[in-house]
């Protein structure tokens, strides 16, 4: 049951940003932000284009300021 939940939402995420150079927003969620606490941390950071599909995750072109890896999976976007 929890395999085919799980399938049903990776086939609606894929249907949702299944066209490369779409926007989409990145979640905050696995991200080090430096703030002063957390709970004034955005949820869901800037829009970024979708440059390639890599299997089960998405590489994003990130801005010049962003110095993390440009590969994430679909449950962060």
């Amino acid at each position: 049951m929890i395999k085919q939940t799980l399938a049903r939402i990776r086939v609606t995420i894929k249907k949702q940003i299944d066209k490369i150079d779409d926007m989409m927003f990145l979640n905050s969620r696995n991200i080090m932000i430096t703030r002063s606490s957390k709970k004034l941390n955005d949820k869901m950071l800037e829009s970024f284009k979708i440059l390639t599909e890599i299997e089960h995750a998405y590489r994003l072109k990130l801005s010049s300021t962003i110095k993390i890896h440009s590969k994430f999976a679909l449950n962060l976007l």
